[in-house]
């Protein structure tokens, strides 16, 4: 019996020695939702780990509010990580946004607004082709 004490003494003591090793942003970091599988992976978005906010999916944000919350966390506009550099001094070999050609990462942009930019693209690319076709047969 004295050894299931001293089992669960060790437990909860590495249990406690673990908790205060963890950041101190909202309340408990065991608390904040895993969305994804990247376990160190934290979206500013979303306010979760499991990914990159370069990666989020979310459909609930605007393009107005993803920025300002990107601006709250002073993240780099462009490559929306938080790394303490801005856009001018951006590492990314994007330097523009796919969408509207401004100075901002793409996933900015709302989901839906993302989701018609493939959508237009899509179409886009199959005119493109009917044409070449048309233009082959023709000649």
């Amino acid at each position: 019996m004295s050894a299931t004490l001293l089992h669960t003494s060790t437990k909860e003591k590495k249990a406690k020695d673990r908790s205060n090793n963890k950041p101190k942003h909202n309340n408990n970091v065991e608390d904040i939702p895993m969305k994804g599988r990247i376990k160190s992976a934290y979206c500013i978005f979303c306010e979760c780990y499991g990914h990159h906010a370069l990666y989020c999916k979310s459909w609930k944000l605007t393009f107005d509010e993803k920025k300002d919350i990107a601006v709250k966390h002073n993240a780099c506009i462009l490559c929306l990580k938080v790394q303490g550099h801005k856009l001018k001094d951006c590492p990314s070999e994007y330097k523009q946004c796919l969408k509207c050609g401004a100075k901002h990462n793409f996933n900015l942009h709302s989901q839906r607004e993302k989701v018609d930019y493939f959508k237009d693209a899509k179409k886009e690319k199959i005119k493109f082709v009917q044409i070449q076709i048309v233009r082959q047969i023709g000649n």
